[in-house]
């Protein structure tokens, strides 16, 4: 049988051997492109182990009147992002960009950046005992230290990102550290 394309004459047999080699080869593209994208999506889908540090404190980290009194910041602040990493020795720091909405100790104005012991490096979560890294969106009594050297902002592990869930629980807090202004 002969058919005739584009001005060419080909035979039966050669039509039917191109139009298999032309789906042989689409059929190879189409896996070879699943393979990738199945690559691509299981690369970040690595598990990271996690290194708990255990705290001992110099302070009643439940006494008020103690972190109060330790602390160079106290306030309640949304975190907007994560901005940084940094190392101490061999702990990393995570940063984050927050909007400070009301102070109850320091001098601070409307965003700043805050340290927060722990973070990702080398596949590995390392965060204090008890802590978790703080969210994005998320509301937060932030208490901390302020570094006049460096320049840095560090909340206290585990009791100085306290999540914040209502306004009565804003409330509880600014009624418990106002006091001591």
């Amino acid at each position: 049988m002969l058919f005739y394309i584009d001005k060419y004459l080909i035979k039966g047999d050669d039509l039917v051997e191109n139009l298999l080699h032309k789906k042989t080869l689409i059929i190879s593209f189409v896996v070879f492109l699943l393979i990738v994208m199945s690559a691509l999506y299981f690369s970040n889908k690595i598990s990271l182990r996690t290194y708990k540090i255990a705290h001992s404190w110099a302070i009643d980290v439940k006494d008020p009147t103690q972190v109060y009194d330790n602390s160079d910041f106290i306030f309640i602040g949304t975190v907007e992002k994560q901005v940084g990493t940094i190392t101490y020795g061999n702990f990393p720091e995570t940063q984050f960009s927050v909007k400070v909405h009301q102070v109850i100790k320091g001098n601070i104005k409307n965003t700043i950046i805050v340290n927060q012991e722990g973070g990702i490096k080398n596949y590995t979560l390392t965060i204090a005992e008890g802590d978790k890294l703080l969210i994005p969106g998320e509301k937060y009594l932030l208490i901390g230290k302020f570094d006049k050297e460096t320049n840095i902002y560090t909340v206290l592990p585990v009791y100085g990102d306290v999540l914040i869930s209502d306004d009565l629980d804003i409330q509880k807090h600014v009624d418990t550290f106002s006091k001591f202004n």
